[in-house]
């Protein structure tokens, strides 16, 4: 199974309020010898002006940035220029057709940096959730799966999906979870068949207030 990797740097001229992008894709097969493929989706310059920006419908949390015909960013931010959770590919959305953009498995390339930077963020921060620490009185003397919202859980102590599991905290024997024992879950998935990642409020304005 291919894996794709990529980078954004993105800068602005204050005085032309232009935007330079840059994508790098990187890619290996295991078993098979490494495999490098450097490709610029774009070079150059993208005026500010022309990027078209929307909520994405099936997930309001996210934007939908137009970079070009040919490229969109997907990020928690009206900014463009911010740190996105990866981009769509070859992929044209006609205006007035906003709401039928369907972000799936097919279409989406997820930024392996942003997902660094959200576990990271986790790592810090979840244990003031109050969401977690509710599910935390749950798993006393246990490790509680830290979940994100791509599904919403019906009953409780049910575990999320390993896909949609971010990490796992240590919770003591009362109930509350210990700080710094946050551990990540290498195979969680930003983007699968239940949807695209979503977040708590209390994690969305961490996250929003670090980008």
């Amino acid at each position: 199974m291919w894996r794709m990797m990529y980078h954004f740097a993105a800068s602005e001229w204050f005085s032309a309020r232009l935007i330079s992008l840059r994508v790098l894709y990187f890619s290996c097969r295991p078993g098979r010898s490494s495999l490098l493929i450097s490709l610029t989706i774009m070079s150059g310059l993208i005026n500010r002006s022309l990027i078209r920006t929307f909520e994405y419908a099936k997930q309001p949390q996210l934007y939908v940035h137009e970079l070009t015909k040919d490229l969109t960013k997907i990020s928690f931010s009206k900014d463009p220029s911010t740190l996105g959770v990866g981009t769509l590919k070859g992929l044209a959305i006609p205006s007035g057709r906003e709401s039928q953009l369907l972000i799936s498995t097919k279409n989406f390339i997820p930024n392996p940096e942003f997902l660094w930077f959200l576990q990271d963020l986790f790592h810090k921060k979840v244990y003031g959730d109050v969401t977690y620490q509710l599910d935390a009185l749950n798993f006393r003397s246990s490790y509680l799966p830290i979940g994100d919202f791509k599904v919403i859980l019906q009953y409780m102590n049910q575990r999320p999906e390993y896909e949609n599991t971010l990490g796992f905290v240590l919770v003591d024997e009362d109930g509350a979870m210990v700080e710094d024992s946050y551990q990540p879950n290498e195979i969680y998935e930003l983007c699968n068949s239940d949807g695209i990642v979503t977040l708590s409020e209390y994690m969305l304005d961490e996250l929003r207030n670090a980008l």
